[in-house]
Formats: structure tokens, sequence, C-alpha cells
């Protein structure tokens, strides 16, 4: 199905979504794929030392989150993952 303007997806993460994102991201993906031009998959890499985005599992899950981001990336080639702070 064509559509007759360019259209985008951006989904923002943190590494502290990773367990949401492990079972969302790909279903993601899949469904918004074949509708858009583009993905783009931001994660934010700023740690908090305080509040609800605060965590012990920072640099496991962001690592976590990055390969997860970068093989989904192998199969859709319109998606793109961008580190922010």
């Amino acid at each position: 199905m064509g559509y007759p303007y360019r259209v985008a997806a951006q989904i923002s993460m943190y590494p502290m979504d990773y367990p949401h994102a492990a079972l969302l991201l790909p279903h993601q993906i899949r469904v918004w794929a074949p509708m858009v031009d583009r993905i783009v998959v931001t994660i934010d890499t700023h740690r908090s030392r305080t509040g609800r985005y605060r965590g012990n599992h920072f640099e496991e899950y962001r690592d976590k989150l990055l390969a997860l981001a970068r093989e989904l990336q192998r199969d859709t080639p319109q998606l793109e993952v961008i580190e922010v702070d």
C-alpha cells in the first residue's frame, strides 16, 4: 500500500525501559514498518541520579536495549537507532 507522503515513526526509550521494550519494540516495529518510510528509535543515555528513572541495572539494560535495537535494524532497513544524552 503506497502513501502520497512520507511518514516517520519515532520511538523514544530509556535503558530502564528494557524489560518492557524486549517484548514491545519488536512488535511495534513489525506493525509500523509497512506503514512508514522511516522508524527512528532514540535511546536516552543520560543516567538520572534521582527519581523513577534511576536504577541499579542501567548499564546492563542500556547494552541489552541497544543490542535489541541493532538486531531489529538488521531486518528492517528503514529503522535508524540513535543514542542521545
